[in-house]
């Protein structure tokens, strides 16, 4: 998802020489460089960068529950934020081997995924890889006393040239964001299954 302001082409970090000068035969795969600069910040990558999203907070649940929550997918789409759409169960429906598929919007832009789920770590991670592209999102459960630690981590590989660095900018930061909101919805949906007596 492209997104951003003005960028840099062909920035030379600090500390990295090119093989080859930029614009010369070569200098595509061994040297280009690509990214922003302003006071007292700066952003580089090379292209095909892979890209990294992580949101976590602690959830007022035991572990077990928690992870029960977000391995049931009757369960998970109870607290997804209103980035997502069209959410459907193809398959399965509880951990591993499961197929769903969902629209997420962001910033006016929308993107269909088709996911696989698996269970690496029965009990603690989850998994969901996009059929359709390099996208794996990985849930960790972590327990934090009687409560629990959820970890929200994506990674996909960006795209190249200017529409790629666009995505690295900012395709995190509205992904965060929307992690964010989903942690908080995990939280509040665990703490009403509580008080409805409905955890399981």
């Amino acid at each position: 998802m492209p997104y951003g302001p003005s960028v840099i082409e062909g920035v030379i970090p600090v500390g990295r020489e090119p093989r080859y000068p930029l614009g010369s035969p070569g200098s595509r795969s061994e040297a280009a460089v690509i990214g922003w600069k302003d006071a007292g910040h700066s952003w580089y990558a090379d292209e095909m960068a892979r890209i990294e999203v992580a949101a976590e907070r602690t959830i007022d649940a035991p572990p077990e529950v928690v992870y029960s929550y977000i391995a049931n997918l009757e369960h998970h789409r109870q607290f997804l934020p209103p980035a997502f759409s069209d959410f459907a169960i193809e398959s399965g429906g509880v951990g591993a081997g499961s197929v769903v598929s969902f629209k997420v919007t962001a910033k006016g832009r929308e993107r269909r995924y088709r996911m696989t789920v698996a269970e690496p770590e029965p009990g603690r991670v989850v998994t969901e890889s996009d059929t359709g592209s390099s996208l794996v999102t990985t849930f960790t459960v972590t327990p934090v006393g009687a409560n629990s630690r959820v970890r929200i981590f994506t990674s996909w590989d960006g795209a190249t040239g200017i529409g790629g660095v666009f995505e690295r900018l900012f395709a995190p930061r509205v992904m965060e964001k929307i992690y964010l909101d989903e942690l908080e919805l995990l939280n509040d949906y665990a703490r009403r299954q509580a008080a409805s007596g409905s955890a399981l």
